[in-house]
């Protein structure tokens, strides 16, 4: 009897304990991540509430019954988190998503209208949609970080200036314990130039609201009706005024400058708009990634830079251009590296841009498309993305493509349905190698195909144009595995 009684705890024990549940709970911005409560609540019979605390290296481990709970992290100073949905534990082990907790030190709640300056000693957590209204600035610091709590709105209308440094970036994130694509909305640029206006210099009252004006000049008169001495004249007269006439005022230019910074799991990385005219955006040493869609949407501009950026890892292209074709000013991105977004790499339409030593690379789409008039395509390593290495399509007339090496692609290069009236696309001096299927497919009316090196691709170049207009020259073409040259339906 006695034995039977020590064996029956032990077999209870083991029931009780049946599952071990273990995972990692950080604390933001800290090295010791000790202390931090996690709660296995209850939710059927079975299922018995039991919590632990993380060790320093943030590590939990626990035995519970077998049931289902839900699971709650918190700390003192911490912004409190619940993990989405309820867990079914049973005879196993198990390793949960790692959680990081935000807060500790000194945050700040952001909301509403926001300008002035952000400083990387605070902590910003965004629980509403922000806004940098028109008129207004907003500057922050190296090392900032923001961090969004839900899926918030983050719009500017003035002018901004985020310009970390390396290594100390300034970040805009989730702030979500586990992070994910969409979590917030991205950054939204309407860089639109404030309307021109009329101005009468004799109109403006006082010193300051003259002297914004480079043609108003502030007079002050001290003077005397009778006598040009005015210690000794009766009638002294006193006073100020503007003086210039009128003319009409330049609009408003707006200007945001990004460098250095991180932008993570939006929806959409950054979109930009009407950066044009007087305004002016620039992109540059720069990180977007895990966006839900795509990563930087370029919007009727002119007077952008995008450079030295890395654009990886976004749910859409890595960038998308439409409708930047004013004053024939270009949209300048070069020199980025554009990989693993799971549509295009560069997709331009309807835009005017120069596309410069950049690396595109395992883009589940095109590496870079283009369908407009007017692009310069040159200098680029365009490798292993799933579709065409470039694509030049319907009003791709006018656009240069050289010197780009093309490699590893599903496809090389394509020139399709351009139209003959808008300009005469040049594709020379490209390395176009090892694709799988062809290394160029042409079926434009008006193009030059000079100068350029097409091997070990399956397919060489397919010419499937009916006309004298298109021309195809000094190319070597060789070692192809399938034909050299297919014209129409005569090899």
């Amino acid at each position: 009897m006695k034995q039977l009684l020590l064996i029956i705890p032990f077999l209870f024990s083991n029931y009780l304990y049946s599952a071990t549940v273990s995972g990692i709970c950080e604390l933001q911005n800290q090295t010791d991540h000790s202390g931090a409560k996690v709660l296995f609540e209850a939710l059927t019979p079975s299922a018995t509430t039991d919590s632990t605390y993380t060790g320093a290296d943030g590590s939990y481990n626990i035995g519970l019954t077998g049931g289902i709970y839900s699971i709650y992290f918190s700390k003192e100073d911490y912004y409190p988190y619940t993990m989405p949905g309820n867990f079914t534990f049973g005879d196993e082990s198990y390793t949960l998503e790692p959680v990081t907790l935000t807060g500790g030190g000194s945050t700040q709640f952001l909301s509403g209208a926001i300008s002035g300056q952000l400083t990387s000693d605070v902590l910003y957590l965004v629980d509403g949609d922000i806004v940098v209204n028109e008129g207004n600035m907003l500057m922050i610091e190296p090392g900032t970080t923001i961090e969004f709590l839900d899926n918030y709105d983050f719009d500017v209308y003035g002018d901004f200036y985020a310009v970390g440094e390396e290594e100390n970036e300034i970040i805009f994130t989730s702030g979500r314990p586990i992070k994910q694509s969409g979590d917030w909305k991205g950054i939204d640029f309407d860089l639109y130039p404030s309307e021109d206006y009329w101005v009468n210099c004799d109109n403006l009252w006082g010193e300051d609201s003259c002297q914004q004006y480079d043609e108003c000049t502030w007079i002050i008169y001290d003077g005397c009706w009778n006598d040009e001495n005015t210690e000794n004249c009766d009638d002294a007269i006193n006073y100020d005024y503007c003086d210039g006439g009128s003319f009409y005022a330049q609009e408003g230019a707006k200007t945001a400058n990004l460098e250095h910074v991180i932008i993570e799991y939006a929806e959409e990385g950054i979109s930009l708009v009407n950066s044009r005219d007087t305004s002016n955006f620039s992109l540059l040493n720069s990180t977007i990634r895990f966006s839900d869609g795509t990563g930087l949407y370029l919007g009727y501009n002119e007077h952008v830079t995008i450079s030295n950026n890395l654009i990886i890892d976004n749910g859409n292209s890595g960038i998308y251009l439409s409708g930047n074709y004013y004053n024939n000013t270009p949209v300048i991105i070069s020199n980025n590296n554009i990989s693993n977004n799971y549509n295009y790499g560069i997709d331009a339409y309807n835009s005017y841009t120069t596309i410069d030593n950049n690396v595109v690379t395992n883009n589940n789409g095109i590496g870079i498309a283009i369908n407009s008039r007017i692009n310069t395509v040159i200098n680029n390593t365009i490798t292993d993305n799933n579709n065409w290495g470039i694509g030049v399509w319907h009003q791709g007339g006018g656009s240069l493509v050289k010197d780009n090496l093309v490699e590893n692609n599903y496809h090389g290069i394509e020139v399709s349905g351009s139209s003959g009236n808008s300009g005469q696309a040049i594709i020379t001096n490209n390395t176009v190698i090892n694709n799988s299927w062809n290394g160029f497919y042409i079926n434009n009316p008006n193009d030059l195909i000079k100068n350029n090196t097409v091997i070990n691709n399956r397919y060489g170049l397919e010419l499937n144009v009916h006309n004298d207009l298109t021309t195809v020259t000094q190319n070597i073409i060789a070692n192809n595995t399938s034909w050299g040259v297919h014209i129409g339906s005569d090899y």
